[in-house]
């Protein structure tokens, strides 16, 4: 369930191809990535979560064609 403000974080990462959330513990920031990231799965992205920085970096750099993205939590 969309809390309000998804679609235009889901705008600003298409537009910028990154997105960063922060704020104090417990506000929803984890469910909101997760949410957002489901909008890009119809459109054929390659969606993963990592909890370090060298597994996304290997993801993003491994040789492939379909687009894909990124949840670092």
């Amino acid at each position: 369930i969309a809390r309000g403000n998804e679609a235009d974080l889901v705008d600003a990462l298409s537009r910028d191809n990154v997105l960063l959330l922060s704020g104090t513990p417990r506000v929803g920031k984890t469910y909101a990535a997760r949410w957002i990231a489901a909008e890009f799965m119809p459109f054929g992205y390659d969606v993963q979560e990592f909890v370090d920085v060298d597994s996304v970096e290997r993801f993003l750099l491994e040789p492939g064609t379909a687009p894909r993205l990124a949840l670092l939590d």
